[in-house]
């Protein structure tokens, strides 16, 4: 869980929001959408073109994803 908070505080906060842990983005609320990650982030969205994952983090992020509510 903390491992993927820290992924996101790090690459997604400042785009994302992520339920009632962080309601600031402009984007999509990333809250409960663990299982829509993939490695290649490019083919979620165009905005997100060369932004890779590890599986390691992919594991974190849906850990912590998942679990805000």
């Amino acid at each position: 869980f903390q491992l993927g908070q820290a992924k996101y505080v790090a690459d997604c906060g400042s785009c994302h929001k992520a339920g009632t842990f962080d309601t600031t983005g402009n984007f999509s609320d990333l809250k409960g959408t663990g299982n829509k990650l993939v490695m290649d982030l490019g083919t979620i969205s165009g905005g997100m073109r060369g932004l890779t994952l590890t599986a390691q983090e992919i594991t974190n992020l849906r850990a912590f994803l998942d679990a805000i509510p």
